[in-house]
């Protein structure tokens, strides 16, 4: 899921209508449809969930650990 903050007025299948200021949590690929193709969304300062960072092992002795 990814949180998206709604811009203007928003008029969804899903959804129903959205208003300015709107949070709204969807899938991935239509919270891109909103902010990319539509320009009616932009993403908030909360990390999508799920969202997964790499970090290297130190040491070749910590990657055999893993």
């Amino acid at each position: 899921m990814v949180e998206v903050e709604i811009l203007g007025c928003v008029t969804t299948a899903q959804y129903g209508t959205l208003k300015q200021g709107d949070i709204l949590r969807t899938d991935a690929a239509f919270a891109e449809h909103l902010v990319r193709d539509c320009g009616a969304a932009k993403y908030t300062q909360a990390k999508p969930a799920g969202e997964v960072v790499a970090h290297e092992p130190k040491s070749k002795k910590q990657a055999h650990k893993a």
